[in-house]
Formats: structure tokens, sequence, C-alpha cells
């Protein structure tokens, strides 16, 4: 949440509300670590009964670890998961800012810009393949200068 907060919120002035947070316990969190350092972080909500779509959300990666691929292996790490659950979608609101980032990981954006936590979004979507290709993980490994492992949590409040 620490990392979270400082990275997302704190910038525009922001923080995050008990009620957030309690929230939160039912989402699944994945926290990419160099060593013990703790180099980024992504949250996964769940479906609702009604729908099969998870929604990847609050991705954040510390700014000594930007430029690095920790972006990369937590989006692989996190539709990981998700293929897990059987997961044929995904759907994220991207910061205006950070639209490349996920156009390059293959999701695709809708054209309305919307104002969500005072800052411009957009909603973007990608279609999980059942099995990615093996290459993908291999390829992360041989990119990724962080000698990371990427660990699955459930928030504890």
């Amino acid at each position: 949440m620490r990392l979270r907060d400082a990275v997302l919120r704190t910038p525009l002035g922001l923080a995050f509300s008990k009620a957030e947070l309690e929230q939160e316990a039912s989402q699944l969190h994945l926290g990419l670590y160099a060593g013990t350092t703790l180099a980024g972080v992504v949250v996964l909500v769940p479906p609702t009964s009604d729908s099969r779509i998870w929604k990847l959300r609050q991705m954040a990666v510390a700014p000594a670890f930007r430029g690095k691929r920790g972006g990369a292996t937590l989006i692989a790490a996190a539709e990981r998961e998700m293929r897990d659950q059987d997961a044929p979608e995904v759907m994220l609101h991207a910061r205006e800012s950070a639209v490349g980032f996920y156009t390059g990981h293959g999701y695709l954006a809708e054209d309305r810009v919307f104002e969500e936590v005072t800052i411009a979004h957009r909603c973007m979507w990608k279609t999980l393949d059942p099995t990615p290709p093996a290459s993908v993980h291999e390829d992360l490994q041989e990119k990724t200068p962080l000698a990371e492992t990427v660990n699955r949590s459930a928030i504890d409040i």
C-alpha cells in the first residue's frame, strides 16, 4: 500500500481511505521484488458473480526500478494468474500517460477519455489466450535485469 500511495496517490494530493483499503481484502495483490526490496505492485480484482472479467488496477513500479522491465514482469505475472483462474478477458482504467505502456502489451484502448482520481483515464481491454506462448516467460527472464520474484498475497488490514 505504501508504494502505491507514494507513486499513485501522493503526487495527486490524494490518500487511501480506510473504506478503500477494506474493499481490497477480497482482491489479489502481486508484488515484484528485487532481492528483498519491493520494486512494483499490482492489484487484481476478481470477477463479480455475473461476469468472468477480471480488473487490473493500481499498478505501480518504484521510480528506482522503472525502465528495467519490472512493469512487463508484473503484467506477465498478473495475466498468468488470471489465466490460471480461467479469465477470458481483463480490463483496466489506464492513466492517459500509461496508455502507450499497456498498448505495447496488447491492450486495446477505448476512445472515450474520463476523469478518475482527478486525472484523465481510458478504459482498456485484453482478451487472454488460454495458454500464452512458451517464449513469453523465457523472454522476460532474459530481458529483465532485476533478479525478481513475483509474490502473491492477500492484503492484511
